[in-house]
C-alpha cells in the first residue's frame, strides 16, 4: 500500500515537472514568428532569412498561420495570424504574400475611402511615387486603386489600394528585389 503511494505521488510530481517544461502546443504562435512577420513587412530582414520564413510557410510550419481562402472578403493571397502583428505602427491580424519575396499587412479603411487612407499613409512615409503605368490604369482602364513605392537598399516600401480586389482595406509592407534575396 506505501509503494502505491509512494508511486502515485511520483507520478504525480513527474506530471507537474513535464506539464512545465513541456513545450507550447504547436498551434501557438511565437513572438519570434510575430516579429519575423513584423520585420518582413518593414524591409528590416536581411537577404537570408527571407528564404527560410517563406519555406516555413510553404511547408504550414509558422504556427497560427492559417490561408484565408475561401473566407468571404478575404483578401487575396491573405493569411491570418492567430495573434496581431504590430508594424508600420499599426496592428493586424492580415497580412498578404504577393511573392515569396513581398509582405503587406492589411489596414482597415473605411469603404469608399481606402484611396484616401492610401495617399494619407503614402505622405506619412514620404519620398513615395507611383508608376506612370499604375497612373494609365486609373485613366484608361477604370481601376480604382493607388500603388505607392518607395525603393532602396534592394527593398522596396509598397503601399497597394485596389478597392475591387481588397474593398476595405489598405495593404502596406516591403517587396525585397531578386538580387538581394540569396539562395532563392
Amino acid at each position: 500500500m506505501i509503494s502505491i503511494r509512494r508511486a502515485m505521488r511520483g507520478a504525480a510530481v513527474l506530471g507537474a515537472i513535464t506539464a512545465i517544461t513541456a513545450p507550447m502546443p504547436a498551434h501557438a504562435q511565437s513572438a519570434a514568428d510575430l516579429r519575423t512577420m513584423a520585420d518582413f513587412i518593414e524591409c528590416k530582414l536581411d537577404p537570408q532569412q527571407i528564404p527560410r520564413f517563406i519555406a516555413r510557410v510553404d511547408t504550414n510550419a509558422v504556427p497560427g498561420l492559417a490561408n484565408q481562402l475561401g473566407q468571404p472578403d478575404a483578401i487575396d493571397l491573405g493569411w491570418q495570424t492567430q495573434k496581431p502583428i504590430e508594424a508600420w505602427g499599426v496592428q493586424s491580424k492580415v497580412v498578404a504574400l504577393l511573392s515569396p519575396r513581398q509582405m503587406l499587412i492589411a489596414i482597415p479603411a473605411p469603404k469608399g475611402g481606402e484611396i484616401d487612407a492610401g495617399k494619407q499613409w503614402a505622405e506619412r512615409i514620404g519620398g513615395m511615387h507611383e508608376s506612370a503605368g499604375t497612373v494609365s490604369m486609373r485613366e484608361h482602364m477604370n481601376w480604382r486603386g493607388v500603388d505607392y513605392r518607395k525603393a532602396g537598399g534592394g527593398r522596396e516600401i509598397r503601399l497597394l489600394v485596389d478597392q475591387k480586389e481588397t474593398p476595405g482595406w489598405i495593404l502596406l509592407g516591403c517587396k525585397y528585389n531578386d538580387a538581394s534575396v540569396v539562395n532563392f
